[in-house]
């Protein structure tokens, strides 16, 4: 007997130490605490049921710790692939605000730029028509004072016409009379008082000035033709003027409007991109903070899985080797021959519904199940 439980005994100490090393390599207290229930020598089915605890919470521990692992890289993968696409979503707002900007306040080809070009040679336009328009009418109020002189000149020099025309042909009928009757020796009629010498020859001198004044009043005539058609050409090319000037203010008009009613989309819609600019960079920037509030939970758990993960199988290991040497101990089989033995005999009536309650448990191990619960917490 001195010999079986010394064998017991190594067992036992066998296994402890089994169990000490996992736990110096792990750092897990927990292993350590089943290391001194054997030290403690504390029966088998205590030990046992702490090493099946100790299993059972490894595996879930194992299964936590990889769902934290995944959960860190799904939600680091997708906050990644947010950012960049926030990031994309930044570049191209910001964009299309430079354009918008651009296409607004451009100095050479903005639209505030076409508009004030617009409004600038609306103003000239206008200046433009007003001054040709008074020039006109300037260059017109010549052209009837050109035309009255004209008219007037030629109306006297008419006159100063038909009174020497008259009078010379009065007298060229007088000296005809004169001559039939034979009273050539009779003196010459005097002159009118504006002419000098005598009458003879005055015929032909009075042609002379008649065609002289004739050609004044051609003459005049021409300048009033010429003047009216100066006049009128000058009237169609101050009408064609006003034609080109209109045309371009309507033209420069329509494009002034076309212009305001652009500026007033593109304001809007400027705006409406700086919002949107401002309501992205914020999304980028919660999601970063996201970001920055999951990295210590993430970096430990990413830095130390593989290691929890190494440590898990060394105790896992060392749990079951030391389950194995003590199930192979002679003290652990008369044991459990003595449980099977009670499980069909004197606790068949307690084990029957449930072995894992404490009236089984306790009966199994010939102790009150007061006793057993203090020793076994959380019993069922």
């Amino acid at each position: 007997r001195r010999v079986h439980g010394g064998a017991i005994l190594s067992q036992r100490s066998a296994a402890q130490r089994v169990l000490r090393e996992a736990a110096s390599k792990a750092r897990d207290t927990r292993v350590a605490r089943i290391a001194g229930l054997l030290a403690l020598g504390n029966p088998f089915t205590v030990v046992l049921a702490e090493i099946d605890k100790m299993k059972e919470l490894l595996k879930e521990e194992a299964a936590q710790d990889l769902k934290q692992k995944t959960w860190c890289e799904d939600a680091r993968t997708s906050s990644n692939t947010n950012i960049e696409s926030k990031t994309k979503q930044m570049e191209a707002l910001d964009a299309d605000v430079t354009k918008l900007d651009d296409a607004i306040n451009h100095p050479e080809t903005g639209l505030l730029k076409l508009i004030a070009d617009s409004e600038k040679s609306l103003e000239e336009n206008s200046k433009a028509m007003a001054d040709e328009t008074e020039a006109r009418r300037e260059e017109n109020q010549q052209y009837q004072d050109t035309v009255s002189n004209c008219m007037s000149a030629k109306s006297i020099v008419q006159k100063a016409i038909d009174v020497l025309d008259k009078y010379y042909k009065k007298m060229a009928k007088k000296q005809a009379e004169d001559e039939e009757l034979g009273l050539l020796q009779k003196a010459d009629p005097a002159p009118p008082a504006t002419w000098d010498g005598k009458f003879s020859g005055q015929s032909s001198d009075g042609k002379k000035v008649i065609g002289m004044l004739e050609f004044i009043s051609t003459e005049t005539q021409k300048e009033a033709d010429i003047a009216t058609a100066d006049e009128e050409k000058a009237e169609t090319d101050y009408e064609d003027s006003m034609t080109a000037l209109k045309d371009e203010a309507t033209k420069t008009g329509e494009d002034l409007a076309s212009n305001k009613e652009e500026l007033a989309t593109k304001k809007e819609e400027l705006e409406e991109k700086k919002i949107d600019l401002e309501k992205t960079k914020d999304e980028k920037r919660t999601i970063e903070g996201y970001l920055e509030r999951i990295k210590p939970g993430c970096d430990w758990i990413k830095e130390n899985y593989a290691t929890r993960e190494t440590n898990r199988a060394t105790e896992k290991t060392a749990l079951d080797k030391a389950v194995t040497m003590l199930k192979g101990t002679a003290a652990f089989k008369r044991a459990a021959a003595k449980e099977d033995s009670l499980k069909t005999g004197y606790c068949k009536g307690k084990c029957a519904g449930d072995e894992a309650h404490a009236d089984c448990k306790a009966c199994l191990a010939e102790v009150s199940v007061e006793e057993y619960c203090k020793g076994h917490s959380g019993a069922p």
